[in-house]
């Protein structure tokens, strides 16, 4: 029995995927390969749709067939949601900390395209660290 959580997934189920994932290559516009079936879309917003549409219905089959060591053996596992619960602990307390309440204005504004400059920092210290490089590397010559 096929239970029906309100969106057709039985019609989703028996659908045939009407569009094929492309295949980048360095000759050609990716963008052409999609069809939009929307007119109020533009390519780059169907190719945006696409990959999103290809997600949730990867996510509604794993739903209809998951993997249960004892009932269903041969389901769905899904590899495509991360849980953080390791350190569910130290996350809760700090999110709930009072400094976590007050926005900054440059979070209300387009950062630098290179990406913070405390990141590119820390993403530099911690790169010549742990892999070892025998200069320290410059946060100038990192994209975060």
């Amino acid at each position: 029995m096929l239970l029906n959580y309100g969106d057709g997934l039985e019609r989703e189920r028996s659908r045939k995927p009407d569009q094929k994932l492309p295949e980048f290559c360095a000759v050609g516009d990716p963008a052409a390969m999609f069809s939009s079936n929307s007119s109020y879309l533009s390519s780059r917003g169907g190719i945006i749709k696409w990959f999103w549409d290809s997600a949730e219905e990867g996510y509604r089959t794993y739903h209809m067939d998951e993997y249960d060591e004892d009932k269903n053996p041969s389901g769905i596992i899904n590899l495509g949601t991360s849980e953080n619960k390791l350190c569910f602990d130290l996350l809760s307390r700090r999110l709930s900390q009072s400094d976590m309440l007050r926005v900054e204005p440059s979070l209300l504004q387009y950062p630098d395209w290179r990406g913070h400059l405390f990141l590119r920092e820390e993403v530099a210290r911690f790169l010549s660290f742990y892999c070892k490089s025998p200069a320290p590397l410059k946060p100038e010559n990192r994209l975060s």
